[in-house]
């Protein structure tokens, strides 16, 4: 059953579908979002919602929204995150405010939202999932977005580049490169494990249609992809490793963002037989991983 306040949100914006709805919202209250050039000021956004007050302060969650006096917004973020990822939250947190302005008057001067990690929301925690939408959106908006990932195609590189030029984190960006390509990929960071000679996924996206259960995977020394992980800066190309069944040969593009050990990977797999044809030659993949946020 839906949830009567999602019901709203959809009959505010008159669509059907609640994902439609937020992004009906969000680009009809900012009407200039589509052709801002990046980084979007998302500060800036939070005052034009009656944001009157962001603080940073130590907390154990990402970040709260509630309402203050005079009927304002006051917005608190994790002083511990980085400003990429802190950048997210406040996108995340504006989300909530049209949720607050569909409440009953009585309840909602008592309403405040936590959120906890922002990128293991449970799905049924539906306005959770719309306010990541939000975030997105705002952050990354659709246009401009495309536009850059259609020149570049969905390579690592590109997914650094994107990165740095939203100012969102790699997390954020490969979530949004997920949403909006078409083609059925996995995007993963991969951090080494010298100890035990082997490398595990710190996150995994993948695309809708990818049915597949596995939380975590790993790469060890007797994975034929290991010595590629373990000394190659940059990879494009079919190789021959296991994503939680039988080992299979798939088309990935690799950049190790931090080389020094313990290595760093950022690897784009793409499950399209023409995966091959989708980039030129690799030439100057390099990356600088002190500009980069990993999450």
């Amino acid at each position: 059953m839906i949830d009567p306040l999602i019901q709203k949100l959809c009959a505010r914006w008159d669509v059907k579908l609640p994902e439609a709805a937020i992004l009906r919202a969000i680009n009809s209250t900012f009407p200039g979002l589509q052709s801002a050039e990046p980084p979007v000021d998302v500060r800036s956004l939070a005052k034009r919602r009656g944001v009157t007050s962001i603080r940073e302060i130590p907390m154990t969650v990402d970040g709260t929204i509630s309402l203050i006096k005079g009927g304002d917004y006051q917005i608190e973020l994790n002083s511990r995150h980085s400003e990429r990822r802190k950048r997210f939250t406040c996108g995340h947190e504006i989300g909530h405010t049209f949720f607050f302005e569909l409440e009953d008057e009585v309840y909602v001067k008592s309403r405040s939202a936590v959120d906890a990690n922002l990128d293991a929301i449970d799905v049924n925690r539906f306005e959770e999932v719309l306010c990541n939408v939000a975030a997105s959106e705002i952050l990354m908006p659709r246009i401009s977005f495309l536009r850059q990932l259609n020149s570049r195609g969905p390579s690592a590189k590109n997914i650094i580049a994107l990165s740095q030029r939203f100012k969102t984190s790699l997390w954020a960006t490969g979530r949004r490169v997920i949403e909006l390509c078409p083609l059925k990929l996995m995007i993963a960071q991969w951090e080494q494990r010298p100890e035990h000679e082997c490398f595990v996924t710190n996150w995994i996206l993948r695309s809708k249609n990818d049915r597949s259960s596995y939380k975590q995977l790993v790469v060890d020394s007797s994975s034929p992809v290991y010595q590629t992980f373990t000394k190659m800066p940059v990879f494009r190309g079919k190789r021959l490793m296991s994503l939680g069944g039988w080992a299979d040969d798939y088309f990935v593009d690799l950049i190790a963002i931090r080389q020094t050990t313990p290595r760093v990977l950022l690897t784009v797999t793409i499950f399209e037989s023409f995966a091959g044809s989708l980039f030129g030659r690799v030439t100057d993949l390099s990356a600088e991983p002190e500009q980069l946020d990993l999450y």
